[in-house]
């Protein structure tokens, strides 16, 4: 371990662990226990706990959208969903569609590459009851080709 990095107050010799996260890890939180294996008779075996979070590739917030109870007569409401890219690559939203003609979507690029909102609008004067959708977002990102938001609504 180069000077630099040593604890000052510590003598004898100190090692550094390095810890990789596969690819293949589930997003959500980490909480790992590790035991490091040593020469050293009086600390044979040192246990070591990794923890954090696995973020996703693309970030999507939220992860549904509801209005939530609405006039039919009400004026057109709107939604917004965040789609997050991590840094490095360029992500593209190639194709955004809802499965209900009563919703339309559109993108709305915040930073090239990288953040988007797609703003989803509810028509009006639909009829009363349940308005049930889901948005599908395709992308050129190849760990998360398609994201799909669902979409509720009720019209009084």
């Amino acid at each position: 371990m180069p000077d630099a990095e040593r604890v000052p107050e510590r003598k004898g010799s100190q090692w550094e662990v390095s810890v990789t996260v596969p690819t293949t890890a589930a997003e959500g939180l980490l909480n790992h226990k590790l035991i490091v294996k040593t020469s050293e008779p009086k600390a044979a075996e040192v246990p070591l706990t990794v923890s954090g979070v696995v973020r996703p590739i693309v970030q999507v917030i939220p992860a549904e959208l509801n209005f939530g109870s609405v006039r039919g007569d009400a004026p057109v409401g709107r939604n917004i969903i965040l789609v997050n890219n991590r840094q490095g690559t360029q992500l593209e939203l190639t194709k955004v569609e809802v499965d209900n003609p009563s919703f339309a979507a559109e993108v709305i690029p915040l930073q090239a590459g990288q953040r988007f909102q797609v703003a989803v609008t509810m028509q009006p004067g639909l009829a009363k009851g349940a308005q049930k959708a889901t948005l599908r977002i395709v992308t050129n990102d190849i760990s998360k080709p398609t994201i799909q938001v669902p979409i509720q609504a009720t019209v009084q």
